[in-house]
């Protein structure tokens, strides 16, 4: 074996040693994924921005007149853009609640 290779080999073996991965706490709880809102007020709407570790996942739009509607991320992207008159890209419709108890 070159001594390079054989050196290599050491050293990953000293550092897979060295990392003891079950001292780690892998638990999900309920506050890593509680959404933070940010709410930004405009002239003739309210933006709520709902948000998991810094990524957007929904945005809730009331406007001054009209009902509420939300915009979803369905891919995860953060692009909750419209797109009109572009072939071959998808127009996120808003999504209004109709019923609720």
């Amino acid at each position: 074996m070159p001594p390079l290779l054989g050196g290599l080999l050491i050293t990953l073996t000293a550092l897979a040693q060295q990392a003891d991965l079950s001292s780690l706490d892998l638990r999900v709880t309920a506050a890593d994924i509680q959404p933070s809102v940010t709410i930004e007020e405009y002239d003739n709407r309210t933006v709520e921005r709902y948000s998991v570790n810094n990524n957007t996942y929904m945005l809730k739009v009331t406007p001054n007149v009209g009902a509420p509607y939300y915009l979803v991320d369905d891919d995860g992207s953060g692009d909750m853009a419209w797109r009109r008159n572009t072939p071959g890209m998808h127009t996120q419709v808003p999504q209004w609640t109709l019923l609720s108890w």
